[in-house]
């Protein structure tokens, strides 16, 4: 019986397996179909339920509000002392017609400058170029240039509107002027007398030691010191003296108020005061002024306030009107500026009477 039924078992064994499998099949399906039923419910139950129309909250956009804000205007920082970093404030047409946009911040575009100096405020005025340089050009053509007329405040554009006639100097060059006086040597007789004559040759004073040099232009100067020198110098002339002793005794000179001047025998000697070459364009000629001189410009008198060197080495002259107290700064000499190809120098047709013209050292 038990053998029957083994036999039995193993003829059906692989039929009950494929059944089996078969039943599981299905069970999984069926609870694959009930639970994807179930999630249709959830979604459709979940969309009915959202608010719709007047039932619907707006989203919170004041974060995204702020955020424009700050693009339209940003931040403007001021003059950093440290770094000197700032950020400009950005730029806008405000009227399509007008070519010329506006800052946004307090600047105005107008009150920019371009690269000669000029605001466009003030070229627009006169309906002046922007895109050329146009400094040297004279429109009007009453002989002054448009930097000269911008600055005196005149009108480059009306022939009546003139600057003052100094606007149209230049400084050449700054000159050292020599001390008035140079010594020449000695008289020997009963009291030794020493020869002080004037750099420019025009008049000689005999002088004791201790005396004052009777000179008018230059008064108050005495002969305090004297001291008697030679030194070696080679004389190529003469092949039997092959050395001769040169005189470069010393005369020493004082004025009150003023550190003494030493004085070598035969020479020349620096003063510390500073003349000037000027050029005057508008006649084309050249002359030398001292401080404290007189000078006439197409029958104005000016006077010259002062002579010096800035301190990165640039000449600065400052003139006056003698009928007006303004200080006049005068520009430096241009290349542009001369109407020839200027060779020689002073114009000797020029000769202010105030001062005679110093003379560069040698």
């Amino acid at each position: 019986m038990m053998h029957s039924l083994r036999a039995f078992l193993g003829q059906v064994y692989e039929r009950l397996l494929a059944v089996a499998v078969l039943l599981l099949l299905v069970l999984c399906m069926s609870w694959l179909v009930v639970r994807v039923n179930n999630l249709k419910t959830e979604i459709k139950m979940d969309v009915e339920t959202a608010p719709k129309g007047a039932d619907a909250v707006s989203a919170d956009l004041l974060v995204l509000k702020e955020a424009r804000e700050r693009l339209v205007q940003p931040p403007v920082w001021a003059e950093n002392k440290d770094s000197r970093l700032f950020i400009a404030p950005l730029m806008r047409v405000l009227d399509p017609n007008n070519p010329i946009p506006t800052r946004t911040g307090d600047v105005n575009f107008e009150d920019l400058k371009t690269s000669e100096g000029f605001t466009y405020r003030w070229l627009h005025q006169y309906g002046l170029p922007t895109d050329r340089l146009i400094a040297n050009e004279d429109p009007d053509q009453d002989g002054f240039t448009n930097r000269e007329e911008c600055e005196a405040g005149a009108n480059p554009m009306d022939p009546s509107s003139r600057p003052d006639v100094s606007r149209k100097l230049r400084i050449e060059t700054i000159l050292q002027r020599p001390f008035p006086f140079v010594f020449k040597g000695i008289i020997e007789g009963s009291t030794r007398k020493f020869n002080v004559q004037r750099t420019d040759g025009t008049k000689a004073h005999f002088v004791e030691l201790g005396g004052a040099v009777p000179d008018k232009t230059y008064p108050g100067y005495k002969v305090i010191h004297y001291t008697e020198k030679f030194e070696d110098r080679p004389d190529p002339s003469v092949k039997s003296r092959p050395v001769i002793k040169a005189d470069v005794s010393e005369l020493t000179l004082e004025k009150e108020s003023e550190k003494p001047v030493v004085l070598v025998r035969d020479r020349l000697t620096a003063s510390g005061d500073l003349s000037v070459r000027l050029y005057f364009i508008l006649e084309d000629r050249f002359f030398v002024v001292s401080p404290g001189m007189e000078f006439a410009l197409q029958n104005t008198v000016y006077q010259v306030v002062s002579i010096k060197r800035l301190d990165d080495g640039t000449p600065s002259v400052i003139i006056r009107r003698k009928d007006s107290p303004a200080e006049i700064s005068v520009l430096l000499l241009d290349r542009n500026d001369l109407k020839r190809n200027f060779s020689n120098p002073a114009d000797p047709s020029f000769s202010p009477q105030s001062l005679p013209h110093p003379a560069p050292l040698p």
